[in-house]
């Protein structure tokens, strides 16, 4: 005799994650720019979306809670226009959507998860 079981899947808080690169690959820097770095004007860092999936196996009552994100981009320049980090979240979010997708949430689980998505720095 099996025993079938339901368990409940829904998503948590999604944070976009602007991450400092502590080790960054800056042989390719020279002059006014490799100076600014230096002087810590600007450093590199990455940009990744993260978001929670929780499961549970008693109908709700408790949750095991999962991390899943984007591939993410490393190597930006912090100091880059705004306009430049929108798009660079807007790609990271449609790559998680993506997944999301792939595990079965719906479209309109996803998309309330990332209206309500805040940034965090991670340093």
């Amino acid at each position: 005799m099996s025993i079938k079981k339901t368990v409940l899947l829904k998503i948590g808080i999604t944070k976009i994650k602007r991450i400092v690169d502590e080790d960054p690959e800056i042989s390719w820097m020279d002059g006014k720019r490799l100076k600014e770095y230096d002087n810590g004007e600007f450093c590199f860092i990455g940009i990744e979306v993260e978001t929670e999936i929780l499961t549970s196996h008693d109908k709700g009552k408790t949750f095991l809670i999962n991390h899943i994100s984007s591939g993410g981009l490393w190597g930006i320049e912090s100091d880059s226009e705004d306009d430049y980090f929108k798009e660079v979240v807007a790609e990271e979010m449609s790559e998680l959507k993506k997944i999301l997708q792939s595990m079965g949430f719906k479209l309109r689980e996803i998309k309330a998860s990332f209206e309500a998505a805040s940034v965090c720095e991670v340093y």
